[in-house]
């Protein structure tokens, strides 16, 4: 099962849906934007003479009189408490229940209260393990592997199992795991570990092949992390003639080479998580995030190559004041990003943020159901609670205001590419307007899964 996730969330107004082309960028069947990969794969290693279904609450509602014998749910922070729930009615109707994911990875004894065991990190070796446990009837309490798997000889995933005309990019594919960077608010490091590993080249392709797609994501944290790898495997993807978006630093920029192989290769978008222009927090990353002018510089290089950008930047940084903040919006502008999102800084469990900011007794709410990206839940440094809620809000809508938008995408003459980034925009700002000014408690409902939607909409193009 995977929990409902208001980020993997797809909405587009009905009124797209007038013009012609932009069906066949946008999927107006689909609720979400990619598929649980990670029970697809799951599913592909367990034994063949076991039952499998896969239930998308992002798509479909939660079938709890399902007579299943073991229920495996996943989970992140922001829907660990929906998890929770999810678990707890199906334990009470007799169903053994097992959980995994990142939330209960880190905080396995909280995730106990709620299952009958926990697979921490990355299950491929320990699920076959944990259904033979289950079929001998002693099913241990924590499943953990020994070592990061390495990525060889993946199974394909069981994309029968899942409602593809359901989600806007049907197919996703993973070439990596891991970061070789440590920042202190993210926890791929504390799951997925430092050493980055990557799939065979010919793996890859061959599940590419399989599955058939034109279009694709791929699901890696950062797609340039191994710069050799991601030279080879662009180079390889060049014959599929197929389109693709992923994750990348902006340090994809300072490799030429690549940049010319991703454009080669089909590369439509790339989700960037630039943090911010200003903060001396980021500067560790080296290369283009030393200063704003070589971020602006390797931004244009990018998009030079025709490849759309959706930038991602954190509200309520250490060093965050509210001129830092109006600073990068207005630098993101001058950017010309096709699109970015806003998120107020969080402490995530597993993240060494978390452990300072809690040394520091200055976290004040730890209900998860705030930890959303969208709420603030401890004492900022230099500004007040109320100062950093109201950049975030003028953070979007600063960005989407209708003379930003024609700063970034500019005007006649139309092609249809702009035309498309203009309608998603429109309808962001629309959704922005419609969220940010009838709601009360901070929170913007449908902004994020609008602007989910938007890339999506690139990815496809």
């Amino acid at each position: 099962i995977n929990p409902s996730n208001a980020f993997n969330g797809y909405h587009v107004p009905k009124i797209f849906g007038r013009l012609p082309f932009m069906r066949k960028y946008l999927n107006f069947e689909a609720t979400s934007l990619f598929p649980p990969l990670n029970l697809a794969l799951l599913a592909a290693y367990t034994p063949s003479d076991v039952e499998v279904q896969i239930m998308d609450s992002c798509v479909e509602p939660i079938d709890d009189s399902l007579g299943a014998d073991l229920v495996g749910i996943t989970c992140l922070t922001g829907n660990a408490t929906v998890a929770y729930q999810i678990a707890d009615r199906f334990r009470a109707r007799g169903s053994a229940v097992v959980m995994g994911g990142n939330h209960p990875t880190v905080l396995l004894e909280e995730a106990l209260q709620h299952c009958d065991a926990v697979a921490v990190g990355e299950a491929d070796e320990t699920w076959p393990e944990l259904i033979e446990d289950f079929r001998q009837r002693r099913l241990k309490r924590l499943y953990e592997p020994t070592r990061l798997p390495a990525m060889l000889q993946h199974p394909l995933p069981r994309w029968d199992l899942l409602r593809r005309e359901k989600y806007l990019v049907p197919y996703t594919i993973q070439t990596s795991r891991g970061c070789p960077f440590d920042c202190n608010f993210c926890s791929v490091t504390a799951i997925n570990g430092q050493k980055f590993r990557v799939r065979p080249i010919e793996d890859v392709v061959a599940e590419i092949q399989a599955s058939g797609a034109r279009k694709l994501f791929f699901v890696d944290d950062i797609i340039n992390g191994h710069p050799e790898h991601a030279r080879e495997l662009m180079e390889a993807l060049i014959p599929l003639k197929i389109k693709w978006g992923s994750q990348a630093t902006i340090n994809i920029a300072e490799d030429r080479e690549m940049l010319r192989l991703a454009q080669a290769s089909g590369c439509t978008f790339l989700f960037i998580g630039l943090e911010s222009f200003l903060s001396p927090e980021f500067r560790k990353l080296g290369g283009c995030n030393a200063a704003p002018e070589k971020m602006l510089a390797a931004i244009r290089r990018i998009r030079d190559q025709g490849i759309a950008i959706w930038g991602s930047f954190i509200v309520g940084l250490e060093t965050d004041t509210v001129a830092t903040i109006q600073r990068t919006v207005e630098l993101a502008i001058e950017a010309q990003l096709d699109f970015a999102q806003f998120s107020i800084m969080t402490p995530l469990p597993g993240t060494r943020l978390r452990q300072e900011l809690l040394a520091q007794n200055r976290i004040f709410n730890h209900d998860w159901v705030n930890y959303t990206y969208g709420n603030l839940v401890f004492e900022p440094a230099h500004m007040t609670q109320e100062q950093v809620k109201q950049a975030y809000h003028e953070a979007w809508k600063a960005f989407y205001r209708l003379c930003s938008i024609y700063q970034r995408l500019g005007g006649w003459p139309l092609s249809k590419r702009r035309l498309l980034l203009w309608t998603i925009n429109l309808g962001i700002s629309r959704a922005l307007s419609y969220g940010l000014n009838n709601t009360s408690n901070h929170q913007v409902p449908r902004a994020e899964e609008s602007v989910v939607a938007s890339i999506g909409g690139q990815v496809l193009e």
